[in-house]
């Protein structure tokens, strides 16, 4: 089969959750015997033509550059004019629906796997319609939810604020997806949110974990609680409500790595000059190293739909410390291969990392539990559920436009 995937980061110009996920999509398809390309974006403008095509890590790689007010990473300086106008143009762009439908008559895909659209338009899914093509979607945020692709604590989904705003979103977005054959969910609570509001009525719908490398390694050596914190340095994944939380900690027995990048990357390398447990480690694109904590501590404080890095730590055998939100306690069950408490509360969370410190065997007991619970999340078992919901996918497609 001959499968396009899409989706509007890939490294060098990004390597988040979403990015690992497509690497490995990529990656698990061509070994099992499918001709796989990439469509994607990039900062700066083709040198010829509408895009350029380059092989990248073995696989075919169209780039371009959409034509909007800014780049899609460079938002989070913009004025709220500019991204609401950013907004605006992205969902409809016509240029990028060129680009987009002249590399699909070039390649011909029998079938199209969307990942985050948004940056590269939402006229991914008509434009493989009109042609003919099934279009699959992955639901990795909330971004035909939310313009920022999350809620946080003080939402509540599926609406954010003001509720009239949210609606008028959502229809429009429905529109635009009203045409996909099929929705991947890597939990289940990011389609029910959709369906709740109408998307994906009468859509075939697969509940496939992302996956990710079962790379496991065994590297413990310094005694006492080691802690990691391992993904963006932003205020919605919770970093700075977990520093709260350390500052009232005993002054010995424990350690805090954090490992990441984002906009809180400075005042994080502060953090650790102050205090001698907490350990800057910058980025490590090794999720491996895990294996040598006793626990990751995930304090989200945003409506994830899995969160990559608490299944990289299962896969290790190390337990989490998470949040209680979003699908987190869908992979995540209290005592048994982590702890829950509620998000964005850092003396409950002061509380538990207290109690762990004082009786460590709490942690090192379930990491059997830990990494037995990752299964789920092998890289085989995700590529061949992905081609059974192609294979269906298909033959709905192929059922339709015999009736039609």
């Amino acid at each position: 089969m001959k499968i396009l995937l899409a989706n509007t980061l890939f490294p060098p110009f990004a390597v988040g959750g979403t990015e690992v996920v497509v690497r490995e999509t990529l990656t698990g398809l061509a070994a099992a015997g499918h001709d796989v390309c990439l469509v994607t974006t990039q900062p700066t403008k083709p040198a010829i033509g509408l895009w350029d095509l380059r092989t990248i890590h073995g696989f075919r790689t169209y780039r371009f550059r959409p034509q909007n007010v800014y780049y899609y990473t460079e938002g989070a300086k913009k004025s709220i004019v500019l991204k609401l106008a950013w907004h605006a143009i992205d969902t409809n762009n016509r240029y990028d629906a060129t680009v987009l439908r002249s590399i699909l008559k070039r390649e011909r895909p029998d079938l199209v796997h969307g990942h985050n659209l948004k940056g590269m338009s939402y006229t991914l899914p008509e434009i493989c319609f009109e042609l003919g093509i099934p279009y699959i979607h992955t639901l990795h945020n909330y971004q035909l939810l939310h313009p920022y692709g999350t809620f946080t604590i003080a939402e509540t989904p599926p609406y954010f604020r003001p509720k009239l705003a949210a609606k008028l979103y959502q229809v429009w977005n429905r529109k635009k997806f009203q045409h996909v054959s099929g929705v991947i969910t890597p939990t289940a609570l990011p389609l029910q949110l959709h369906q709740q509001v109408g998307f994906f009525q009468n859509t075939l719908t697969a509940h496939i974990p992302s996956p990710v490398e079962f790379r496991v390694t065994t590297h413990r050596a310094e005694t006492g609680i080691r802690l990691a914190f391992f993904g963006a340095l932003e205020e919605i994944k919770g970093i700075r409500s977990l520093i709260l939380a350390t500052q009232h900690l005993p002054q010995h027995g424990w350690l805090l790595d954090i490992f990441g990048r984002g906009t809180l990357e400075n005042e994080m390398r502060s953090r650790s000059k102050e205090n001698p447990n907490i350990r800057w480690r910058g980025h490590v694109d090794d999720p491996s190293l895990l294996s040598a904590y006793d626990a990751l501590v995930y304090p989200s404080e945003c409506w994830e739909t899995q969160g990559l890095a608490i299944a990289e730590s299962l896969v290790q055998g190390t337990p989490v410390v998470a949040a209680r939100i979003g699908s987190i306690p869908e992979t995540i069950h209290d005592g048994e291969n982590g702890f829950l408490y509620t998000s964005g509360d850092v003396a409950a969370l002061t509380t538990l990392l207290a109690k762990l410190i004082d009786q460590p065997e709490r942690l090192t007991g379930m990491r059997k539990a830990a990494h037995e619970s990752s299964a789920r999340f092998s890289v085989p078992k995700y590529v061949d559920a992905l081609q059974k919901f192609y294979s269906s996918c298909n033959t709905a497609a192929l059922t339709v436009n015999n009736i039609s």
